[in-house]
């Protein structure tokens, strides 16, 4: 019996000796990218997707505010990953790819737990170590997005899964569905495919003779635990925005773009004049932002498939087609540029380019037709998990293709193909010693060879210019107006018709430093690429505003109303030019209009309150002030004009408490300082007052305002 023991110990304790060393060689991958890639402009300056995640993790833990006001338009639980890390960690870019790097590290253990769980020792080592060395897995460990949380749980929840079928306890079917469930909540498309499943569990049970009981109570179990984790996401939907989201609204604008005519020219639409001008379209079309602007693009994508219905069915084949491509595909930004500065990539992701159109991209180029002698063996041998696997990759890949294809989207199927791999190799007798399995096997692994890098495209060597574009705006964010030109710059080098370059240099660089002629040319520019601009024609709007014309401002206001109906901003300016001559009956029609355009800007909510005093008096006023302070706490000019209106009504201590909240918010307000002290005199509170101001000129000594203002109370 002691010997048993001792045996079973020193069995235990070499079952985790072999995913140890696959995590260890995992982890130094990954820190030698990570460490490698801080060189990266992107890397402390995410951009689109990754900036959306970023920004609303700050915004959470900043706020304290985790629910939010409305339906999510993402898949929430990045956001969440990343809210809970700078919580603990505190806000810095590295400490989430540092967690991401360890998940990435742990996935590759997962990863030989399942090979070794399912099938063999081999191929547990063969699936590890492919998934400890893969360069997109290393890759995206490394970025600011959704893929290393999906792959994880996908491997956390297939280990749950499988060891569920072997246990007796029904309540265990719930773990996976929970796993599911928060899967979801990072990319929904997920749950498309739990029918497979389902139709798994009922063939698990027929072949190993369960009750049928037991099956269904299997099924309802594991289809439970997808509900718990969903169900509150999709009721604060539904309690926030009155409207049923299962759990994000962006799926009808992706499907559009996948599948609505043009898909080269659809999918190449990146932040700029282009998307704003498509994404206006559900509004233009009287829709709200949310849940009605995915409706209608679901409809519009159905209109259009409905009507080319030939045109409709090959851009299903192509799509079908770039899914087993070797290249990888970029969304927001190439990849392949980032082997400049990591010599992990500059390893593992390659292409090789032969004459004639063929070549390599390495390694799914070589991943998808390696794997084909071990969907051939499954099928041989009925290997109901290996079933599962290709079942699972197939409806996956459907997923994906029913909308469009990237590398980023494409990587969880990469999963059950690395177990397929290592299931067909370390199995390999099985095929070879069978003269028409080894001929099926070579036949189809040529096929998919010569398939996947037909025409491998060249890799490109710098990244897309609408990937500076991005990073300029987020350098302009920050205050880095240097950087931001030079990011600016480099992507109008490369496309000088950039019509949002032209305009973002001009505003966010230009006018920002004054230098207004520079800017004008930079709108002109833009002007020159896209005639009808709103854009630019609001901005030399806002120019002439400054060289004090306002006819000429107006009526250009007017005209960028005219060619954008659904921008708030030029409203607002023609708002305020009519509020300055006293013209008040026009300044609240049109800051209702931006309210109608935007009831989230607390521009028009603070204009309707200024607007509303003067012609209704205090009490309605208030209720706008009110609305603005509780959108957005935290914007000077709201308590700025209630200390006009404080003011104006004869309570001088109420005006001053306002103005010194404004300059508490922005301390280089003159104005606020100016009002500050005249109504603190009015107060009768000189005393405190110079105490302030005395305070402030010490702390801004080369700022007018504070001096300006103890000037004002001196007798």
């Amino acid at each position: 019996m002691m010997n048993e023991t001792r045996s079973s110990r020193s069995s235990g304790k070499r079952d985790w000796v072999a995913p140890m060393v696959i995590l260890a060689v995992a982890l130094v991958l990954r820190l030698i990218h990570l460490y490698q890639i801080r060189a990266n402009p992107f890397f402390y300056h995410p951009i689109v997707d990754a900036w959306d995640y970023h920004s609303d993790a700050l915004r959470m833990i900043r706020s304290g505010d985790w629910i939010g006001g409305r339906a999510f338009f993402q898949a929430p639980l990045t956001t969440y990953f990343l809210a809970l890390v700078y919580k603990i960690f505190g806000v810095n870019l590295l400490w989430p790819r540092i967690v991401q790097v360890v998940l990435g590290g742990f996935s590759a253990a997962g990863m030989f737990m399942l090979g070794r769980r399912l099938f063999n020792e081999k191929a547990a080592w063969i699936a590890g170590l492919i998934t400890a060395c893969y360069p997109l897995f290393i890759f995206f460990d490394g970025e600011i997005l959704a893929p290393t949380l999906t792959l994880f749980l996908d491997i956390v929840f297939f280990i749950l899964l499988f060891g569920a079928s072997k246990g007796k306890s029904s309540w265990r079917w719930a773990l996976p569905g929970l796993i599911l469930g928060l899967r979801a909540l990072a990319a929904t498309n997920i749950l498309a495919v739990v029918p497979v499943f389902w139709i798994w569990i009922l063939l698990r049970g027929r072949t190993w003779h369960w009750p049928s009981r037991r099956i269904a109570l299997a099924t309802v179990m594991f289809t439970l635990g997808i509900v718990v984790v969903v169900a509150p996401i999709t009721v604060r939907n539904l309690t926030l925005q009155d409207e049923l989201v299962l759990v994000s609204s962006n799926a009808g604008l992706n499907f559009y773009l996948g599948n609505s005519g043009d898909y080269g020219a659809r999918i190449a639409i990146r932040p700029g004049a282009d998307f704003d001008e498509f994404v206006e379209k559900h509004v233009r079309a009287g829709r709200r932002v949310g849940p009605e602007m995915s409706g209608y693009f679901f409809a519009e994508a159905r209109r259009y498939a409905a009507a080319s219905p030939a045109e409709y069915a090959r851009l299903l084949l192509y799509k079908t087609y770039l899914i087993s491509r070797g290249d990888e595909i970029m969304r927001n930004q190439e990849i392949y540029p980032f082997r400049e500065y990591s010599g992990i990539l500059r390893l593992l992701l390659w292409k090789v380019r032969l004459p004639g159109g063929a070549g390599l991209a390495f390694p799914f180029g070589l991943l998808l037709p390696l794997a084909w002698p071990g969907c051939l063996l499954a099928f041989r041998r009925r290997n109901g998990n290996a079933l599962l696997l290709l079942a699972y990759g197939a409806g996956y890949s459907l997923t994906v293709i029913a909308f469009f294809i990237t590398a980023r989207y494409r990587l969880p199927v990469v999963l059950p193909m690395i177990l397929i791999l290592a299931y067909g190799w370390s199995g390999i007798r099985g095929w070879w010693n069978s003269g028409r399995m080894r001929t099926a096997a070579l036949a189809g692994m040529v096929m998919l060879l010569v398939l996947s890098n037909w025409n491998v495209k060249p890799m490109p060597g710098e990244m897309n210019p609408d990937a500076y574009y991005s990073l300029a705006g987020t350098l302009a964010d920050e205050g880095d107006l240097e950087g931001a030109e030079s990011y600016y710059s480099r992507a109008l080098e490369m496309n000088p018709r950039d019509a949002a370059a032209w305009l973002s240099l001009g505003l966010r660089v230009y006018q920002e430093r004054g230098m207004l002629a520079r800017a004008e040319s930079c709108y002109r520019q833009a002007l020159g690429v896209r005639p009808d601009y709103a854009g630019a024609i609001y901005n030399l709007g806002f120019l002439a505003e400054l060289k004090n014309q306002p006819e000429e401002a107006e009526s250009l206001y007017l005209e960028a109303i005219r060619l954008s109906p659904l921008t708030d901003a030029p409203y607002i300016n023609v708002a305020a030019l009519a509020l300055s001559r006293g013209d008040f009956g026009r300044a609240h029609e049109f800051y209702l209009k931006a309210y109608g355009v935007n009831p989230e800007n607390p521009r028009a909510l603070v204009g309707l309150g200024v607007t509303t005093f003067q012609t209704q008096g205090f009490g309605p006023a208030m209720e706008f002030f009110n609305e603005a302070i509780k959108l957005d706490p935290e914007f000077p000019d709201t308590y700025f004009n209630l200390a006009l209106v404080y003011a104006r009504s004869g309570k001088s201590l109420e005006a001053a408490n306002h103005a010194r909240y404004a300059l508490k918010l922005d301390p280089m307000d003159n104005d606020s300082y100016i009002i500050y002290a005249n109504q603190m005199r009015a107060a009768g509170r000189q005393n405190d007052a110079r105490r302030f101001l005395e305070a402030a000129i010490r702390e801004h000594p080369n700022l007018p305002g504070p001096r300006q203002a103890l000037a004002s109370l001196v007798p």
